[in-house]
């Protein structure tokens, strides 16, 4: 299939797509089935001559949504919107956003966040004309202790649509495409509305992975803090620039160079995944994952700590990260400071003053 194959080469050359399907809730989840469980018999011709299906591509999904699919076939894990937290520090192929569920913009922000450069977003989204109207189930929260006293206008989804419909609009070639119900009668075996241009390869191939100049820095940076006996390291940056996979290459390098006792903590485990996968198998052994009111215990039980990481700082509460700051003799805070755990203006602020005043040495970077 024409736009089976357009998506194995989108995913080669690590770019990611948008298909937002706009249609009644059945139509949407059966057609988000299809997609992402394609038939097996499917195959396209790859350079191994071996046949490569969509359940193939996406070797991880996603379903954001409170009525997801029950097929065991479907290589697909199920994620409740308000449990969507989850998702910071992870990372996925293939994500389904069911707005009939929840259009809740940092549930949003998470799935886009989480996903790979080389992925595939599907949104499942009541018609375009429909969501100045429409009553999105996330206004219950809102409702809960005086239902009559709420009144929504649904503005953040008159201006979702507005930006999507301008993304449509672009002549050049871009990540989104529509899928709508009423003007496409689509099956699995008419592949045009599927189909969507490929933008020009890029300079390097997608899977050939090169740290950044500013990751470099990032570990530099970290491998300085040991010369120090109190030293500290900020790092901020937008979501998704990489800050969890350049804390662990630092850290993989540092343990290249001698023996130490790392210890990393945020407000879930699953948040550090990344972090954890750009270290080889012996180092993940010896850098301990501790939850952070371990970290907390009286003196005699705590962590020895030759470099305590601190991972989504801004999700920690500021008293805590203070209690840290005083405890530990090296440590990295990475946080971002535009992204949906807190405003990170607290931390990017306040908390820096307190890390001036109590470290002879200070580093901040971004990325």
């Amino acid at each position: 299939m024409e736009w089976l194959e357009n998506l194995r080469s989108a995913r080669q050359l690590g770019y990611r797509h948008c298909l937002l399907l706009a249609g009644s809730a059945q139509w949407c989840r059966q057609l988000a089935v299809d997609i992402v469980a394609a038939d097996a018999s499917t195959s396209i011709s790859t350079s191994t001559s071996e046949p490569t299906t969509l359940s193939s591509i996406s070797s991880s999904a996603i379903w954001l949504g409170d009525d997801s699919p029950q097929l065991d076939h479907l290589l697909l894990q199920p994620l409740s919107p308000r449990s969507s937290q989850s998702l910071l520090g992870r990372d996925s192929d293939c994500i389904v956003v069911d707005f009939y569920s929840s259009c809740n913009a940092d549930v949003l922000g998470r799935a886009t966040g989480a996903l790979n450069g080389s992925g595939l977003l599907l949104l499942l989204a009541p018609p375009l004309a429909d969501w100045g109207d429409y009553d999105d189930p996330d206004y219950l929260r809102y409702r809960a202790i005086r239902p009559e006293s709420y009144r929504f206008r649904g503005f953040f989804l008159q201006r979702l649509r507005r930006l999507l419909q301008e993304e449509l609009q672009r002549e050049t070639d871009g990540c989104l495409s529509l899928i709508d119900q009423s003007v496409e009668s689509l099956s699995l075996s008419n592949p045009s509305p599927l189909s969507f241009p490929l933008p020009s390869p890029p300079s390097r191939l997608a899977g050939c992975f090169r740290p950044t100049s500013a990751q470099r820095q990032v570990v530099q940076a970290v491998l300085g803090l040991m010369s120090s006996r109190r030293s500290a390291l900020t790092l901020t940056a937008d979501r998704g620039r990489g800050k969890s996979v350049a804390l662990g290459l630092a850290i993989a390098e540092l343990l290249r160079g001698g023996s130490f006792h790392v210890v990393i903590t945020s407000p879930l485990k699953s948040n550090v995944s990344n972090f954890f996968s750009a270290l080889d198998p012996a180092q993940s052994k010896v850098v301990t994952y501790l939850p952070v009111d371990q970290l907390l215990l009286p003196p005699a039980d705590s962590p020895l700590v030759d470099l305590l990481v601190v991972d989504e700082a801004a999700a920690i509460p500021l008293p805590v990260l203070d209690r840290l700051s005083a405890r530990y003799q090296r440590l990295v805070f990475s946080s971002t400071v535009h992204g949906y755990e807190g405003s990170g203006r607290g931390f990017s602020l306040r908390f820096n003053e307190v890390l001036q005043r109590r470290f002879s040495r200070l580093i901040n970077c971004s990325l």
